[in-house]
């Protein structure tokens, strides 16, 4: 596909993402009786809104998950309901508040339910690959493509306890290179396969323009606080989730002194202004390897899956 294939990204909508959202998985509103709750799911929505979220997913939440249902016909209103509030919202406040519509089925489900969150001004679409379970790396990519046809993408790599399956990171590579992703929901529940995302989006040299996003409920202030180094053709990326504007200024600083100033800023308001750490774990032991040793990450739980680790040839 040629980029004027792809739906086209808002211009401000990258710039938002970097800055650091918090973007809650909006719930459904029912009655003890199972009927949808039209005034409380406006309510909610206000709710989300007047707390301070930068953006608001619909559509992706587990209450959610049954509205495409033809005997439910609630997918349609839903998305409507949130979007309108949200219009009035901003307008009153002067916020551009991010609207991302789940999207979920196979290639034929997935456009139109695209095509429908577009039409009702949402901004990007969380895209799930749940409904391809068996699938290559080239049928995602060409499913992932179709969609991107009809809004913009934020990719999601979904824990294999509720539906996820694995991803490689060649796929997350070629998923990242599509013009018009404009960010990740990491979670896994993986170390490792979080860091096959990390070095994927590095590797095609979109660290820039997609932003990575902590969906990892048992690692989210550590994935807030954690900057990667990634070795690439162009030399060091450093990266992470997106998150405090100092981590994030860091990652983007280029000279290592005011890098390092940055980052001692971002721990001084962490600890001493927001609040304490408490250490939770201890490191018992330390590994050591020889350099030509790659893809050991050393982590608080010492555990290092063999699938990850090769031997660099030497020269």
């Amino acid at each position: 596909m040629n980029d004027n294939a792809y739906a086209p990204v808002a211009p401000w909508l990258r710039r938002r993402l970097f800055e650091g959202l918090v973007i809650p998985a909006h719930p459904l509103a029912l009655f003890d009786d199972g009927k949808f709750d039209e005034a409380s799911q406006r309510g909610l929505t206000r709710y989300y809104h007047e707390s301070g979220a930068g953006g608001i997913a619909v559509a992706v939440h587990t209450t959610q998950f049954s509205i495409r249902e033809p005997q439910h016909g609630l997918f349609e209103p839903v998305l409507r309901i949130a979007a309108e509030e949200v219009s009035v919202l901003d307008e009153d406040t002067g916020r551009q508040t991010v609207l991302i519509a789940g999207v979920v089925g196979r290639t034929d489900q997935a456009v139109a339910e695209a095509r429908l969150a577009a039409s009702l001004g949402y901004h990007a679409g969380l895209l799930s690959l749940a409904a391809f379970p068996g699938a290559s790396d080239d049928e995602l990519i060409a499913h992932c493509n179709e969609v991107a046809g009809e809004i913009p993408l934020f990719g999601f790599y979904l824990q294999r306890a509720v539906g996820g399956r694995r991803l490689s990171k060649d796929f997350w590579k070629r998923f990242a290179s599509i013009p018009n992703v404009v960010g990740i929901k990491i979670a896994p529940f993986n170390r490792y396969e979080t860091i096959d995302v990390v070095r994927a989006v590095a590797e095609a040299g979109r660290e820039r323009e997609v932003a990575l996003y902590t969906g990892n409920d048992d690692h989210i202030v550590l994935d807030l606080i954690t900057t990667f180094e990634v070795l690439t053709d162009r030399g060091p990326v450093y990266l992470g989730m997106v998150g405090d504007a100092c981590i994030e200024g860091a990652r983007r600083e280029s000279d290592p002194a005011k890098r390092m100033a940055l980052f001692r800023r971002a721990e001084e308001l962490a600890c001493r202004n927001e609040f304490p750490f408490l250490p939770i774990y201890y490191y018992v032991n330390q590994g050591m390897a020889k350099p030509k040793v790659k893809g050991i990450i050393q982590n608080i739980l010492d555990l290092h899956p063999w699938q990850y680790i090769w031997i660099e040839p030497e020269e």
